[in-house]
């Protein structure tokens, strides 16, 4: 959302130039950096879903099969992550445009599918299916949109982008591996516990996924590393 808000005044001041080509630039490298900070924050939130779930709520009268149950949407709506911020993002490339009909279809288009799609769902897998509908949603909402732009206004370097994804989506098997060990070594079964797998599985995960692009020579990833270090040494 955050990158999405940041993107429209950089397009729309490209376009007012006349800057096509700078302004498909702009979209393709916003988009490589949303599928290297997206991806690895749904696979780690899929693989601790769980214990975060357990840390966050389970205390009281809320029972660990209320936390299965919502571990399990929450592990759904991590992928729903992918889809919503895709969305956000190329939205925001057609309002730079001036075309806010576009957005509206693709918004209009995801909730029919939603409602349709919701009560069969929910019928064969309940709350499941309900969060499984906006999820499917959501990745509709998103290939409307690119479909689109391309049909519009042309391509802007998807084999790059494809690329980009596929080098972080290997790179994401470190955060699988490593939340993988942690519970085969940590116990969860207290407070104190859970906090200090959560703490280690984020901390270890952002580590080796950021090593792993270093070895798959995910240019953005350096982009991200470098701003991050810029922040720190203004503080």
């Amino acid at each position: 959302v955050s990158l999405g808000t940041v993107l429209l005044p950089t397009l729309s001041e490209r376009l007012s130039r006349g800057d096509v080509l700078g302004f498909k630039s702009e979209i393709l490298t916003n988009l490589k950096i949303l599928m290297l900070m997206c991806l690895p924050a749904s696979v780690g939130l899929f693989m601790i879903a769980e214990p975060l779930v357990q840390l966050m709520f389970e205390r009281g009268t809320f029972t660990h099969d209320q936390t299965l149950v919502v571990t399990g949407v929450v592990q759904i709506y991590s992928a729903t992550l992918i889809g919503a911020s895709l969305s956000r993002v190329m939205g925001q490339s057609f309002y730079a445009f001036k075309d806010t009909i576009t957005p509206a279809v693709a918004a209009l288009l995801g909730l029919i599918l939603h409602v349709c799609l919701a009560p069969y769902m929910m019928a064969r897998w309940e709350i499941y299916g309900l969060v499984g509908s906006t999820s499917i949603a959501s990745f509709v909402n998103a290939l409307f949109l690119f479909t689109m732009f391309y049909w519009k206004h042309g391509g802007f370097g998807l084999s790059q982008l494809l690329v980009t994804t596929l080098k972080c989506t290997m790179a994401t098997l470190s955060i699988v591996l490593i939340c993988w060990g942690l519970n085969q070594v940590l116990e969860t079964s207290t407070f104190p516990l859970l906090l200090l797998y959560v703490g280690v599985a984020v901390s270890l995960s952002g580590v080796g996924y950021f090593l792993m692009c270093a070895v798959f020579k995910v240019e953005e990833s350096q982009v991200v590393l470098a701003k991050i270090r810029r922040r720190f040494k203004k503080k």
